[in-house]
């Protein structure tokens, strides 16, 4: 598990790239996030993706 090793912290996530939900590897880099701005951007994320179904092949496109 990735974030095993690394602790919380209050008003902090610890977010991954690329997500797991994305990711073809176990590799990652982890970092600690303000919590606000990576639950609106989680948030964003699933609303857009809610139309595939599992294990169907995606594009993100940043703009």
């Amino acid at each position: 598990m990735l974030l095993a090793g690394m602790p919380t912290r209050p008003g902090m996530d610890r977010d991954e790239y690329p997500m797991a939900m994305a990711r073809t590897s176990v590799k990652a880099d982890v970092a600690y996030v303000d919590s606000g701005q990576n639950r609106g951007a989680g948030s964003v994320q699933g609303i857009k993706l809610r139309r595939y179904c599992s294990g169907q092949r995606f594009k993100i496109v940043w703009y």
